[in-house]
Formats: structure tokens, C-alpha cells, sequence
């Protein structure tokens, strides 16, 4: 997954034609079409994807996860903490069915949620530390970078940046050498954060103007599609944040 959701979605959607003209696999073309457009901030595609799967289907192992992931991502990535937290939990009381990565993939997503809504710190990094384990289980270094992301992020809510800073640091490292833009800048945006609170304000600039600089060539190489993408809140939301740090820094060269 190197996160260029347009390629992927004109890849899954082509998928899906096949499969339907064979009626094979439709099930997980849909999902991976849903996972595709929520991802560029088209949501109502995406839903209708996943309301596209019988009804039938959908208490399969392996579908009914699937579906439980997308919705729980859309949730955060609507910025509705409680809802993602509610999901993710939901789902990972169902851990004996799950694959480890699934439950990893889960348990970020839980575990961001938790720190950014009025959960306390321990639930956060107990979903963290979880989602790490699973990874290390199912030997997913993507899915162990996330967890360490999320691990940074719990740190950082509890005031605890000294010890946010290398989970920060590695998993921007394994992002940056995988090519995953969106993942790498916000990585860079925890660091951002994390040198902010350590008073270390020019590092967080500089972080912030590297965030931005990942953003800028995504919005010219994605055309169109990134004014879907743009419009996700928790992508506004970093922009603005991103872009409030870099302006501070250009005030301070002028």
C-alpha cells in the first residue's frame, strides 16, 4: 500500500468489473473500492460500496472485519473520536475471529480515537501496545510503524513527549522509506507536535514545512481527486494546524 488512492481506486474499480462479470470475489472487490474512496473523502461512494454486500456475506470471517475496519477509519477520519472508539471496541470484542493484523489495524484506530477523545492515557496506550503485539504477531512491519505512530500519540496526550519522540522518529523512518505519503507527513505532524512541547520550536517548524511540502505534491500529482481528499476533516484539520506552525516560522526568517 503506498497510498496513492487514486491509483488504487481506478485499480479496484476495474477489479470489481471483472469480478462481477465472472460473479467471483465481488464481496472484496466492494470492500477494497469502499476502502479506496473513503480514503480520497468520498464517502457516500464508499458507503454505498459497503451497503452493496449482501446481507448474507457479510458475517463471513475476513468480510465482516473488513467492514467493521472501513467503518471505524471513516469515523476518525470524520474526526468522531467517540464513534471510531465505539466501532474499533466493538469489533475487537470479537478478537478470538480476528487475524492479528486486523486486530492491530483495529487497535490504532481505537487507540487514536481514545487519546484524542476523554478517554484516560492508560486505555490509549493499552490500545497502542496492543496494536504493536499484533503486529510483532502477524510480523507486519507497516502495521507495527501505525502502532508506534498511535504509541507516540498516546505519549504526547499524556504529556509525555520525551518518550512520544523516537516511536515518532521510527515510524516516520520505515513511512519515508516505504514512499507512504500519508502516513510519512503525519508522522511528521506527531513530530511536529511532540518538538513543539519540548519547546524545540524550530525543529517543529521545519517538520511541519516537510508535512507540507509531502501534501503539495500529492495535491499536484492526484489532480481533481485531491479536492476529495482535501475536504476529509482530519486532513483540514492537519493543514491548518501544519500551516499555523510553518507561518510562524516564515514570520520569524522575515
Amino acid at each position: 500500500d503506498l497510498e496513492q488512492y487514486p491509483d488504487a481506486l481506478d485499480h479496484f474499480q476495474n477489479a470489481l468489473t471483472a469480478a462481477r462479470s465472472v460473479n467471483q470475489l465481488v464481496e472484496y472487490e466492494l470492500i477494497h473500492c469502499a476502502d479506496a474512496s473513503w480514503r480520497l473523502g468520498r464517502y457516500t461512494e464508499a458507503e454505498s460500496m459497503l451497503g452493496a454486500i449482501p446481507v448474507g456475506v457479510t458475517a463471513r470471517p475476513g468480510i465482516r472485519e473488513s467492514i467493521q475496519l472501513a467503518e471505524a477509519s471513516i469515523l476518525l477520519s470524520q474526526n468522531n473520536f467517540a464513534g471510531a472508539l465505539r466501532e474499533a471496541r466493538l469489533a475487537l470484542a470479537d478478537g478470538k475471529r480476528l487475524p492479528p493484523e486486523s486486530a492491530a489495524a483495529l487497535s490504532v484506530i481505537a487507540g487514536t480515537a481514545a487519546a484524542q477523545s476523554h478517554a484516560t492515557t492508560k486505555v490509549a496506550e493499552s490500545f497502542c501496545q496492543n496494536a504493536y503485539d499484533r503486529a510483532q504477531e502477524a510480523m507486519a512491519p507497516e502495521a507495527a510503524a501505525q502502532a508506534q505512530l498511535c504509541q507516540a500519540g498516546a505519549l504526547l496526550s499524556a504529556g509525555a513527549a520525551p518518550r512520544a519522540l523516537p516511536l515518532a522518529e521510527s515510524a516516520l523512518k520505515f513511512f519515508a522509506a516505504s514512499g507512504q505519503h500519508e502516513s510519512e507527513w503525519r508522522s511528521l505532524l506527531y513530530l511536529s507536535r511532540i518538538h513543539k512541547a519540548a519547546g524545540e520550536t524550530k525543529a517543529a517548524r521545519t517538520d511541519a514545512s516537510e508535512a507540507l511540502e509531502i501534501i503539495a505534491r500529492d495535491e499536484h500529482d492526484w489532480a481533481s481527486s485531491f479536492q476529495t481528499y482535501a475536504r476529509r476533516l482530519d486532513v483540514t484539520a492537519a493543514r491548518k494546524e501544519l500551516a499555523e506552525t510553518n507561518r510562524k516560522r516564515e514570520t520569524i526568517q522575515k
